[in-house]
């Protein structure tokens, strides 16, 4: 009964790992390369832009979801991904960046007003919110 219970325990353990390893086989390339979406919206400053604007430009979406109230443990992150994103937006002539804010809380200030307010940042590229039903980041 003991080895019986060792066999199983070690297919168990076996097939985990294997799960984990394993790649099923899909067709295709799953690493392939596809255009994002195309979207219009109007940024926090009342800019109506598409993201086929850029089409060949080199363009980070950026998504978060700042708002208020927002956890401890998510703060510093947030603070930090944003101030990199000024760096970036201020020494690269050739890349456009483009934050989506996934928000759930409508009565929270923007999250392009938390981030000027709270920590500083120059906001100076397009910034939107976007609230449920998330006509943007549901693309």
């Amino acid at each position: 009964m003991k080895r019986l219970t060792i066999i199983v325990c070690f297919v168990f353990i076996a097939t985990v790992l294997a799960g984990f390893f394993y790649s099923p086989l899909v067709e295709g390339d799953p690493y392939e390369v596809r255009p994002a979406p195309d979207f219009t919206a109007v940024d926090e400053n009342g800019v109506e832009f598409s993201l086929s604007d850029y089409k060949g430009d080199v363009v980070i979406l950026h998504f978060t979801g700042l708002e208020s109230p927002l956890c401890i443990e998510c703060l510093e992150e947030m603070e930090g991904q944003i101030a990199e994103l000024e760096k970036l937006a201020q020494s690269a002539d050739n890349v456009s960046i483009i934050t989506i804010n996934i928000r759930k809380n409508p009565y929270s200030i923007s999250g392009k007003e938390m981030s000027e307010q709270d920590f500083g940042i120059n906001v100076s590229w397009h910034w939107i919110e976007d609230f449920n039903p998330y006509p943007i980041s549901g693309l």
